[in-house]
C-alpha cells in the first residue's frame, strides 16, 4: 500500500488565537508541521490546505481552499481533489493545525473501519458531545457526496459527517475528543499537561 498523505488544514483566521496558528511554534517547530509529522509515517507526504502562509513552512506544499465552499469544508474539498490529482484515488488523513500533540495511533481505529468496509467514504471519531472531526480518514470517493451536501446548504463538518458513507469510531482518549487549542492559554495548558 502506498503512503497515505496527511492534509493539515491551515485556512482559519485564528481570531481567538491572535496570531497565525499554523506558524506558531509548538515543541520547536511550526504547529502545522508538528501536527503533520506526528500523524504521518516517515515516508508520508504532508500537504497544507488553505491560504498561502506569510512564511512557508519547511518545504511543504500548500493547496488553496476549494472555491464554492466555506470554512473547513472548503479545505476538505481541496484536500480530496489534491489527493486525486497528486496521488490518485485512495485514502487521506485530514487534520486541523490546532491539534495538540496528536498521536499516529489515533488513526488506527479509523483505518480499521476503512479496512472492514471497502465502500466507506470517511471515518471519524464520535463521543458524547458529538462528532470530533479531526483527525479523520477519508477516501476520495467522498468528494461527490460532500459537494452534493455543500450545494444543498451544509456548512459544518458536523452536518456532513451525519451523511451517507460515514462511520464513527468511539473516542476513548481524554474527555472532549482529541485535544485542540483555540487560544494561547489553552495551548499552554494542554502542552503543560501532555508531556
Amino acid at each position: 500500500m502506498s503512503p497515505i498523505p496527511v492534509y493539515v488544514l491551515v485556512g482559519g483566521a485564528s481570531r481567538r488565537f491572535g496570531v497565525d496558528k499554523a506558524t506558531t511554534l509548538v515543541d520547536g517547530e511550526p504547529w502545522a508541521l508538528h501536527v503533520g509529522r506526528r500523524l504521518a509515517a516517515s515516508d508520508t507526504p504532508i500537504v497544507l490546505v488553505g491560504a498561502p502562509l506569510a512564511e512557508p513552512i519547511a518545504d511543504l506544499r500548500t493547496v488553496p481552499d476549494a472555491a464554492g465552499a466555506a470554512g473547513p469544508l472548503a479545505g476538505v474539498l481541496a484536500a480530496l481533489d489534491d489527493r486525486r490529482q497528486a496521488f490518485g484515488e485512495g485514502r487521506l488523513v485530514l487534520a486541523s493545525c490546532d491539534l495538540v500533540r496528536p498521536e499516529s495511533e489515533w488513526l488506527a481505529p479509523l483505518h480499521a473501519l476503512h479496512d472492514n468496509d471497502e465502500g466507506l467514504s470517511v471515518a471519524a471519531y464520535h463521543d458524547a458531545r458529538g462528532w470530533q472531526p479531526f483527525p479523520c480518514v477519508a477516501h476520495t470517493r467522498w468528494r461527490d457526496e460532500l459537494w452534493r451536501q455543500i450545494t444543498a446548504g451544509a456548512r459544518s463538518f458536523q452536518t456532513v459527517l451525519g451523511g451517507p458513507g460515514v462511520a464513527r469510531a468511539v473516542w476513548r482518549g481524554v474527555a472532549g475528543g482529541p485535544p485542540q487549542a483555540n487560544t494561547p492559554d489553552e495551548l499552554g495548558d494542554l502542552l503543560a499537561r501532555r508531556h
